[in-house]
């Protein structure tokens, strides 16, 4: 009975690996700065490269339970990215300001221009607790 035909439950790891996977850019990279994990962009640019990178986070999660293996709900920084885009461009560029943002019209006009700017505030609130992240 060395293998079992029961179906399989994924391991503490490989959920730790969907998560990871399933994490925006920007909080990934986050992640791994603060877990001192060495990285550029043109080792995330490729698949070996951000795959190895997401092998080496999952491992130090699974030491330190940081990252909880529990089936994933969004994250405090996705529902942040969620009010931040819910917002009224007066408010949103109110907030910019008051955080210290830099932008132009012409920046936000743009979708990149704006989500860039979305990101930074999200990660900005994650640190200070400002905006509350509760759905």
């Amino acid at each position: 009975g060395e293998l079992s035909d029961e179906p399989r439950t994924p391991s503490r790891y490989e959920n730790l690996l969907l998560k990871i996977r399933a994490m925006p850019d920007e909080e990934f990279e986050q992640r791994l700065e603060l877990s001192g994990i060495s990285f550029d962009d043109g080792a995330l640019k490729s698949v070996a490269g951000k795959e190895q990178r997401v092998h080496h986070l999952a491992s130090k999660y699974l030491q330190t339970g940081e990252l909880s293996d529990e089936p994933r709900t969004p994250s405090r920084y996705e529902n942040l990215l969620l009010k931040i885009r819910a917002m009224p461009d007066e408010e949103f560029e109110q907030r910019l300001e008051l955080s210290g943002i830099s932008f132009d019209d012409g920046a936000l006009k743009s979708v990149a221009g704006k989500e860039q700017r979305v990101h930074h505030l999200a990660s900005k609130y994650l640190q200070t607790g400002e905006l509350s992240d509760e759905p």
